[in-house]
């Protein structure tokens, strides 16, 4: 067999193959997937180089060139080191990310192992310890001064929870399980409030065309680490108003922290957190 046969059967064997099933590959970050193709074309160009050496210099290949593999970067981790790792969403994000206002309060607010910055104009609304939970669960409401506007759980900003972390209907918090912002057994009121003030009677949230599932999962960075992040979609039953809820969960500081109203605010306030251990 000549040079050339030997080069072309060694490309062929390379040649990636169709997946058995393409809904295997759904989570798969699409960072991964680049790396493994710079991987792939870098040993096809080795295969290219040795063949070519054996079929007498023949074909010349430019060493450093677009296959060359980029750096690895390492497994990451809920509440470790921060990274970019997502999954697809079915459902549109509303995330928005805004500076700390200029002029915000130099205090850092304290829960748990962590501190954090409030924006100009909010305020810590409500900080309590339920003793009657196991262990006791610590609540935190931070909002705009007045905690005025469409509220959530009596909170018109975002809410934190430490150690015993409230989930889906009464259970315990699980990462990209069904609706884990509603924690009442019964229907979630939609925390809409019209001009006058009035909420329209029976106006619950109900689920859109992905159900009660997260709509989108991964990571987030908050501060210097990594949350588990789950994103889910909710309609007004009766006002069609819809939100995304948001919830970033830190499984070694137990802290979990929840926006469902979609609060601009919230990326700057997540960007400030720091931690103690």
């Amino acid at each position: 067999m000549s040079g050339e046969d030997r080069l072309r059967d060694a490309l062929a064997d390379l040649a990636p193959g169709a997946p058995a099933d393409d809904r295997a590959f759904a989570g798969v970050q699409r960072a991964g997937t680049r790396r493994r193709r710079h991987r792939a074309v870098a040993r096809a160009a080795a295969v290219v180089v040795a063949l070519g050496v054996a079929a007498g210099g023949a074909l010349a290949v430019v060493a450093g060139g677009p296959g060359a593999p980029d750096a690895s970067t390492p497994a990451e981790q809920a509440d470790g080191p921060a990274g970019r790792s997502t999954t697809s969403a079915t459902e549109p994000s509303t995330t928005t990310a805004a500076p700390l206002a200029a002029g915000a309060p130099a205090g850092r607010v304290s829960f748990a192992n962590a501190e954090f910055s409030l924006p100009a104009g909010w305020v810590v609304v409500d900080d309590t310890t339920d003793h009657s939970t196991t262990p006791a669960r610590r609540e935190m409401c931070v909002a705009p001064a007045g905690d005025t506007g469409p509220r959530f759980g009596d909170c018109a900003g975002i809410v934190l929870y430490h150690r015993d972390l409230p989930g889906y209907e009464g259970g315990a918090y699980t990462d990209h399980g069904p609706w884990q912002f509603a924690h009442g057994t019964d229907p979630t009121p939609c925390p809409t409030q019209p001009a006058d003030g009035a909420k329209p009677s029976g106006d619950v949230l109900e689920p859109g065309q992905a159900g009660n599932d997260p709509i989108d999962s991964g990571f987030r960075a908050v501060g210097d680490r990594n949350a588990v992040y789950d994103q889910w979609f909710a309609r007004c039953s009766v006002t069609f108003t819809t939100y995304t809820p948001r919830a970033w969960h830190l499984p070694e500081s137990k802290i979990v922290i929840l926006d469902v109203l979609g609060r601009p605010e919230t990326g700057a306030i997540l960007a400030s957190f720091t931690f103690a251990g």
